[in-house]
């Protein structure tokens, strides 16, 4: 294995630019705009979708996560342009969240690291994620994006993540599918150790005049809400959960996020005061991950404005799971 160095990153809450002077919304195919740091996949009339971020943001961007990690996605725009993550949190609450994330509470190589908190809060084992590359296309079928990513310790490289992504405006709503690789460095197997909640989460944004609620196929789910330490309390597996935020003027918007079957059974960690959704397929039990043999999770989220629309979301989750 081959040391690294420390890469410390910032990230923001809120994304603000002239998106008419960036592309142009005559454009017939989606489009890419880069920075340094960060990766956006647009549609063709110009509103942008996702932002994946790479590198160091600017400090201007307040305010920011505090962990350093790239490799996450935010802002994720509504299909009417609200950007509905959020990246840290002014109040300095779970500052660690950050967008769309992939990330283990605890992982265990030849050192300790964890990639959750990355050292703060419950966990003190360290984690740093760097990106190593990039790529990002885009046509007229939707915006692509491949990155790999080194996940360490801060000097040891533990896990190697190459990541998929696809983006694209469907019936109305922004579909994001997103396919995660994870392989252990050098030559002994790395565990991915049970919490109740890991693997991708959605962090949607903080904003005190707005309601949470969460549904599923069922309508709006009612039970008891899942405790951070206790698996047991999570909810059980479905084909899709959605996280509806709701303005007192009636307003609202949501995304939803499926979990391929493929990945395992999935149970799922729904938290209101974080506005978080999280489908967790090890739970219960360890993942070992090998040199060899990644590990594979494939997702699809679906970003909307109104209500969930059921219909749809229903035929999407279909329509994921026999890819």
């Amino acid at each position: 294995m081959r040391a690294v160095p420390v890469l410390l990153t910032v990230f923001i809450l809120a994304w603000q630019v002239d998106w008419s002077t960036a592309f142009s919304a005559e454009s017939a195919t989606y489009s890419v705009h880069r920075t340094n740091s960060t990766i956006t996949l647009a549609r063709p009339d110009g509103k942008p979708i996702l932002r994946y971020v790479t590198g160091p943001l600017p400090k201007s961007e307040q305010p920011q996560t505090t962990v350093p990690a790239v490799g996450y996605l935010h802002p994720v725009y509504t299909p009417s342009g609200q950007v509905l993550t959020e990246s840290g949190h002014a109040g300095g609450d779970h500052t660690w969240l950050r967008g769309v994330f992939l990330a283990w509470p605890q992982v265990r190589g030849e050192k300790p690291a964890g990639f959750w908190t990355c050292g703060q809060a419950v966990w003190k084992e360290k984690g740093h994620v760097v990106n190593r590359e990039v790529t990002a296309t885009a046509d007229a079928a939707g915006g692509q994006l491949t990155a790999t990513n080194a996940w360490t310790d801060g000097q040891i490289e533990v896990l190697k993540e190459r990541a998929w992504l696809a983006a694209r405006l469907v019936s109305g709503v922004h579909v994001v599918d997103l396919r995660c690789e994870l392989s252990a460095f050098g030559t002994k197997d790395v565990q991915l150790l049970p919490w109740a909640f890991a693997g991708l989460a959605f962090h949607a944004r903080r904003v005190a005049d707005e309601t949470v609620s969460f549904h599923s196929p069922e309508g709006e789910v009612k039970r008891s809400p899942p405790r951070w330490n206790n698996p047991e309390r999570n909810w059980p597996p479905a084909a899709w959960y959605d996280l509806l935020l709701t303005t007192k003027q009636d307003t609202a918007c949501g995304a939803a996020m499926m979990a391929h079957l493929a990945n395992g059974t999935s149970t799922w960690q729904a938290y209101y005061a974080l506005r978080m959704l999280n489908p967790n397929a090890n739970a219960t039990h360890p993942i070992t991950v090998k040199p060899n043999k990644p590990l594979i999770l494939r997702y699809r989220l679906v970003i909307h404005d109104g209500c969930p629309p059921v219909d749809i979301l229903d035929q999407l989750a279909t329509e994921f799971q026999k890819n």
